[in-house]
């Protein structure tokens, strides 16, 4: 019973938040709303939408690119030589950076600019199993294949996959 209060609790946040930028065509956040929301939440709708919009609107160009920037990532998440996590982090960062050019949303880019610092994602990264760090890498692979088949809903399950993904990856035990 607590699971499903909780659970209805969060989902009359999430309708809050979705009212809000509604009612205001805008996508200002009001901090009350934000209460008991997690990081992680926030990233798994915004990314979610942003990935759809991408799938709608990417150029060849920036598919080539963030192709280019996940096989690069597979690789240092392969090989694992020193700095790996750096180079990761670095490629992580653009890979997400490109796919909010593609999602041509300055609203989003405002939005996920705080939740996507680097200094968390190092964080995070520092701890993700050897199978976490491929598994990422992997879904932006994936990413773009959905955003290459033109097919949002696709798009949008792979980043709520990703993103739930990696809050399980840092999970303390």
């Amino acid at each position: 019973a607590r699971c499903l209060l909780e659970a209805e609790s969060f989902n009359r946040q999430v309708l809050q938040i979705r009212l809000e930028l509604v009612a205001r065509r805008r996508f200002r956040v009001l901090k009350a709303l934000l209460v008991g929301l997690q990081l992680f939440d926030l990233r798994l709708l915004l990314e979610s939408h942003a990935a759809a919009r991408a799938a709608r609107r990417a150029s060849e160009e920036l598919l080539t690119q963030m192709r280019q920037c996940a096989l690069e990532q597979l690789q240092e998440s392969r090989e694992r030589g020193e700095g790996h996590l750096d180079r990761i982090s670095a490629l992580n960062s653009r890979f997400h950076r490109l796919l909010l050019a593609a999602a041509h949303s300055p609203r989003l880019d405002r939005a996920l600019a705080s939740l996507l610092e680097a200094p968390l994602i190092m964080k995070t990264f520092r701890r993700y199993s050897v199978e976490s760090l491929e598994r990422s890498a992997l879904h932006h692979l994936e990413l773009v294949q959905a955003f290459e088949a033109h097919d949002p809903d696709w798009a949008a399950a792979v980043m709520r996959s990703h993103i739930l993904a990696a809050r399980i990856a840092i999970k303390p035990d």
